[in-house]
């Protein structure tokens, strides 16, 4: 195929976001909230999970967030397939989800895939320093279908503490997370999001928006979501962002009041979007001092 000269254009990447974190940080959950604000300008989105972490992905159906969305799949569970997960079954996975033209798939988690790579290469005989480049070079299959796949794809990736030895004081010390994966996977992805405890704060590593990563900390939301594929659209305009947050707390704080049994006026989110960030901030604390 000849080369071709073309412009450049956001509007035909798709999104590549990695999601670290300990287990138990809200990988999952965050994967799906992305996913849902990636795809809310798509009449049926078709979202489709490779779930590698005993069935996670189902476990947040109806959670918070999550209700009114559905989606699809794929429980590599060692059990039903008899075998150990390998970073074959990775490549099948978008595969498939290329074949059935589904707009977002999540690969929940990454780590079984080097997990895999690992065992390979400690089982193979001779050289070790060779024998790397012979499973590095399965590997870089899966990372080259990641990278080039016409999809949005969001990987997780399992977190670990790391530790530190050293020589004059004999000391092992604590130095921060690790990511279970290969350390230049994280150099393909658009979005590097850590998360980094279990109250779900996250930061952003790395952030081609340049939305997030100047913030301290966030969650991951569907407002995240929507903000990344209108930024790829070139339609990202920061007072609608700043108005969705408006939006989104009000809603929370209305159905937080009516858990508790109390009344409230019940704006929609329609309703809400035409007021302005006044009238927004006048509703949102008269609903706080309510909750108070």
């Amino acid at each position: 195929m000849a080369l071709k000269i073309k412009k450049a254009s956001k509007e035909e990447k798709k999104l590549r976001c990695i999601i670290t974190g300990q287990p138990g940080a809200g990988k999952t959950y965050g994967a799906l909230m992305l996913a849902k604000g990636l795809t809310y300008k798509v009449d049926k989105p078709k979202i489709l999970v490779f779930d590698t972490e005993c069935k996670r992905s189902s476990l947040k159906v109806g959670a918070p967030g999550l209700e009114d969305f559905d989606w699809d799949v794929i429980d590599a569970d060692p059990k039903e397939l008899g075998r150990k997960v390998t970073y074959l079954d990775y490549i099948e996975a978008i595969k498939l989800a290329e074949e059935e033209e589904y707009n977002v798939l999540i690969i929940d988690s990454a780590t079984p895939e080097w997990e895999d790579i690992l065992e390979r290469h400690s089982k193979l005989s001779g050289n070790s320093y060779t024998n790397w480049g012979k499973v590095k070079a399965l590997h870089n299959e899966f990372v080259n279908k990641f990278l080039y796949s016409d999809l949005h794809i969001i990987l997780t990736v399992r977190s670990k503490v790391g530790h530190e030895y050293d020589q004059v004081t004999r000391q092992v010390t604590k130095v921060g997370l690790e990511a279970q994966q290969e350390s230049n996977i994280t150099y393909f992805a658009d979005f590097l999001f850590n998360i980094q405890n279990r109250e779900h704060e996250c930061t952003a590593e790395k952030d081609e928006t340049h939305i997030y990563d100047q913030l301290a900390s966030f969650k991951l939301s569907t407002t995240v979501g929507e903000n990344i594929v209108d930024w790829l659209n070139n339609e990202y305009d920061p007072e609608k962002d700043r108005k969705k947050k408006f939006v989104y707390h009000i809603i929370r704080l209305q159905d937080e009041l009516m858990a508790k049994d109390q009344t409230v006026a019940g704006y929609t989110e329609e309703d809400l979007f035409n007021k302005s960030i006044d009238e927004l901030t006048l509703i949102g604390k008269d609903l706080k001092s309510k909750l108070d």
